[in-house]
């Protein structure tokens, strides 16, 4: 590694021979070092060794601006067009993943790459799924909840240590009763999604009301309930989350199949008495970089 000022200095030929030479280890080495080369020029390249980043200037030669950097031993460019304050092309370039998908909460420890700032996080969070309503007699018929809602974007987690990640329960159901709802989930303050309403009791009631993203790039409403009542069109499933896995409701004659959710935020069916409602589904975080 090695930086020049590019003049060729008047001396003896041993000298000049020596600084042709060094010059030319700096052309080949990027002009590696921690810090800046003394003389600059348009377009030239540098790699900051102190941030193992690949560094170019501008044409105006007035600044620099980042154009890769090493992630995990290799050299990957920025998105064509973007500067150094901008964010990577996130679907080509994950190499690691953190699944939270147990209801609570977690102190997460963000990578040192992250803390850099040489990548960004890609987040998605889903709240947990609401749980069905359980009628309280045979021609009671309680309606399903709602899912959660869910939320997805890039954040910068620049000189971040570490980021609290909350995940919320399911809404469970309740013998002849309405179903609970389900919790929200969150990542730090930056991204976070409300979880689903459980369903009503019985006829005459309104509808679940689904969960919704908060703070993203995307954020998206689940799938609310029914206020139909569910004893005219047989046991109404529950409704899917971003994942799908609502719960599946079926009726045959007096016999009652009512089916919990099987996948983050989804919702759990409505049902005649006792527990033949179903629970929703807790929610997930989803952590990619």
């Amino acid at each position: 590694m090695s930086q020049s000022d590019y003049t060729v200095q008047n001396s003896n030929g041993a000298d000049v021979r020596a600084d042709i030479n060094s010059q030319l280890e700096a052309i080949a080495t990027q002009n590696s070092g921690a810090n800046a080369p003394p003389v600059t020029f348009p377009f030239m390249r540098w790699f900051d060794t102190a941030n193992q980043q690949l560094k170019e200037r501008n044409s105006a030669n007035t600044a620099w601006r980042i154009v890769a950097a090493v992630v995990g031993g290799e050299l990957v460019p920025y998105s064509a067009g973007e500067s150094a304050d901008q964010r990577y092309a996130p679907y080509e370039t994950f190499q690691n993943i953190a699944v939270f998908d147990s209801a609570g909460v977690t102190e997460w420890d963000v990578p040192e790459i992250l803390q850099s700032g040489q990548r960004k996080a890609y987040v998605t969070v889903v709240g947990g799924g609401g749980a069905g309503g359980a009628g309280t007699s045979s021609t009671t018929v309680g309606r399903p909840g709602a899912s959660g809602g869910w939320s997805c974007g890039l954040i910068d987690l620049s000189d971040v240590q570490s980021v609290t990640v909350t995940v919320g329960n399911r809404g469970n159901r309740v013998s002849n009763s309405s179903g609970t709802d389900g919790e929200g989930s969150s990542f730090g303050s930056y991204i976070s999604a409300t979880g689903g309403q459980g369903g009503p009791l019985g006829s005459g009631d309104s509808a679940a009301v689904a969960g919704v993203g908060v703070g993203g790039d995307l954020n998206f409403q689940g799938n609310n309930g029914s206020a139909q009542n569910s004893d005219a069109v047989a046991i109404q499933s529950g409704r899917p989350g971003p994942f799908g896995g609502a719960g599946a409701g079926q009726r045959a004659g007096a016999l009652i199949s009512s089916g919990s959710a099987t996948a983050p935020g989804a919702s759990g069916c409505g049902g005649y008495s006792g527990n033949n409602a179903g629970n929703g589904f807790r929610g997930i975080v989803i952590v990619r970089w």
